[in-house]
């Protein structure tokens, strides 16, 4: 069997694991990091003080949808978390 789809059989064979097995723990966490990663880099690439207090509020809006999208898709106790920050 070719590498590749060895590669590919391990990779769904993984997923239907953590889905069925573990609650999507895997990948509950890798989309938590994601988003943690994609909100950081947003704040370091664009919170300027200089381009006013406008601009930094829709910064602050975008981490807010993103991470109120998070909360959603991940349940749970996610949930919770999200409703104690807010």
């Amino acid at each position: 069997m070719p590498i590749g789809v060895a590669a590919a059989t391990a990779a769904v064979a993984g997923y239907e694991y953590d889905r069925h097995c573990r609650a999507s723990a895997v990948a509950r966490t890798l989309r938590a990091f994601w988003t943690i990663a994609v909100i950081s880099a947003d704040y370091k690439l664009n919170f300027r003080s200089e381009r006013g207090i406008e601009y930094l509020n829709s910064v602050h809006e975008r981490a807010a949808r993103r991470l109120l999208a998070c909360c959603r898709d991940n349940g749970g106790l996610f949930i919770k978390f999200g409703q104690s920050i807010a």
